[in-house]
């Protein structure tokens, strides 16, 4: 191998996180432009994003391309706020310390992260509600468990799973596609992820049982005989029983919100979003760098979308 091209591993954070917190500590120490108190803060916030790093991996170009920066600084504020409920301010502090700490590696500032261009949903879980909320539901069953899912990751609401039919479902094709009814007439069809086909692949053996051979156009079913359609008030019910079980203030709305943030915090564009939830196709203004004042409770990044589902699964 030449010389030029070493493996990032070979000069990982690890090691070098220590010399370049007294590196850096040493520019703010010579910058007249801080205060005692901005320059203690600009090194707190870089140790803990190097510690992050650290302890999360996957970033192993972090202090190396600007590619690699701007995945980190991303994940590190949306982690921030979505684990830790971190509220605007301490994330606008963060970023300042993190484009000082950038521009004195010369890779220059961070690209703007989506946490502070995204709209934030007050009502949309954190990421320690999520799970919760998916534990609980796996323990009630498969039925349970696809519900909850089509909810969090498809943005269905309880009137569109309650009138949701098993020829809707086409699983020819990886992952699948689900066409809903709409309350106009018609219908509109949305993608499938592997969570969701999973989560149903497991609701539909279950769902013959409860049959005994019989047939029924219904996708979601009464698990009492007779199996009749699920209503939307049933449904609504199950919503909120499996939130008290997960300790968590529960509806459709709040599924729905949740869904919506992780959509558009995936990078899918608003007008896409506002299809898959049934809207018009109307394109959004381009957003503008901001953060919302109230404490926020923002779903899982994208990225780290298996993490969340696999935690339940295993």
């Amino acid at each position: 191998m030449d010389a030029m091209e070493a493996p990032m591993d070979l000069f990982a954070i690890e090691v070098a996180a220590g010399p370049l917190l007294t590196g850096f500590g040493a520019l703010l120490g010579a910058r007249a432009d801080l205060a005692p108190r901005s320059r203690k803060v600009y090194r707190e916030r870089v140790r803990d994003f190097l510690a992050w790093i650290r302890e999360t991996g996957g970033f192993a170009d972090a202090l190396h391309c600007a590619r690699g920066r701007d995945r980190a600084v991303d994940a590190y504020l949306g982690a921030a706020v979505a684990d830790r409920g971190v509220a605007g301010r301490t994330i606008e502090l963060s970023l300042s310390a993190l484009n000082a700490f950038y521009e004195w590696l010369g890779l220059g500032r961070p690209a703007v992260p989506r946490v502070m261009t995204t709209p934030v949903d007050p009502r949309a879980l954190a990421l320690a509600e999520q799970r919760a909320v998916l534990r609980a539901a796996a323990a009630r069953g498969p039925r349970a468990y696809a519900l909850i899912v089509f909810a969090l990751d498809l943005a269905l609401g309880t009137a569109e799973l309650a009138a949701m039919d098993l020829t809707g479902l086409e699983l020819a094709k990886w992952p699948g596609q689900l066409g809903i009814p709409e309350s106009a007439g018609g219908s509109r069809t949305v993608p499938l992820t592997p969570v969701s086909r999973a989560a149903v692949a497991a609701w539909l053996p279950e769902r013959r049982r409860i049959l005994r051979g019989e047939e029924h156009r219904a996708l979601f079913l009464t698990e009492q005989a007779p199996p009749r359609r699920l209503l939307q008030r049933t449904l609504d019910d199950v919503v909120r029983g499996i939130g008290r079980d997960a300790g968590v203030e529960l509806s459709a709305e709040v599924l729905r919100a949740t869904a919506e943030q992780k959509m558009l915090r995936d990078g899918i564009a608003p007008e896409v979003v506002a299809v898959r939830l049934g809207g018009p196709p109307t394109r959004a203004a381009a957003p503008r760098p901001r953060i919302t004042r109230r404490p926020p409770r923002l779903p899982l990044p994208g990225s780290e979308q298996l993490e969340l589902f696999d935690s339940v699964a295993g």
